[in-house]
């Protein structure tokens, strides 16, 4: 049954996706994304705006599976959670680009020295008269994940080859830290570099599959080693 956005309660309305599929969304909900919020706001000014049933038209590059999923997750507390949230069989650049579309990114790409800073930051103490290393790792996750989503903007020079090796030593340092960095945001840090590279630098797409692989031999590893601990403390 096909319902018009007029004989529905004020707070609700529809909207339309490139495949046909249509969704009924509150204003609370339509409030949470920016691009909506603008749609609706605006759409008595453009035609194009709406169907000839009265329903929104969604961009048609939006997928339905990548909104519904930002839908019922924003707003994040922290930016670490948009990794540690996005399942493992989501497109990772396609969740950011949609991300960033519909208006939910508006934090500022980090410069590579302030990724340098806030991953080997070292403090100076004038009591002790030493440096001491600095680490905090919730801002070194929220960094992580800042630092994949300036990837997908192309942030950085993407025609400087030190560039592209400095990029490449923050990924290996993300994705060997087990003990600071969410298994998520590793894993799709690794997904965004290896779009990354494989646009821009496609030889060092064979050192971060062999990182990869040895990190997952590593993690077995562990693995293995915690069963027989686990089944020798049972015994």
């Amino acid at each position: 049954m096909t319902v018009h956005n007029e004989l529905l309660p004020k707070s609700h309305k529809i909207f339309r996706f490139g495949t046909g599929f249509v969704l009924t969304l509150t204003d609370n909900q339509i409030n949470k994304i920016p691009y909506l919020a603008a749609l609706v706001s605006t759409a008595d000014f453009f035609e194009a705006a709406r169907d000839d049933q009265g329903h929104f038209i969604i961009h048609p590059n939006i997928d339905i599976k990548q909104f519904r999923f930002i839908l019922d997750w924003f707003p994040c507390r922290f930016i670490q959670d948009i990794f540690i949230r996005l399942p493992d069989d989501y497109d990772t650049v396609s969740a950011i680009v949609h991300m960033d579309y519909l208006g939910l990114l508006n934090h500022s790409d980090p410069s590579l020295d302030e990724v340098d800073s806030s991953f080997f930051g070292i403090t100076y103490n004038p009591l002790t008269n030493l440096y001491t290393e600095k680490i905090r790792p919730s801002e070194l996750r929220d960094m992580a994940v800042r630092f994949a989503i300036a990837l997908i903007r192309e942030a950085y020079d993407v025609t400087d080859d030190k560039v592209h090796d400095r990029i490449y030593w923050y990924v290996m340092f993300i994705i060997s830290a087990h003990t600071l960095f969410d298994p998520n945001i590793r894993y799709h840090v690794y997904n965004v570099a290896k779009h990354y590279f494989s646009l821009f630098n496609p030889c060092l797409i064979k050192r971060l599959n062999r990182l990869r692989s040895i990190q997952d031999k590593y993690a077995q590893l562990n693995r293995l080693k915690t069963n027989d601990q686990f089944r020798e403390a049972n015994l």
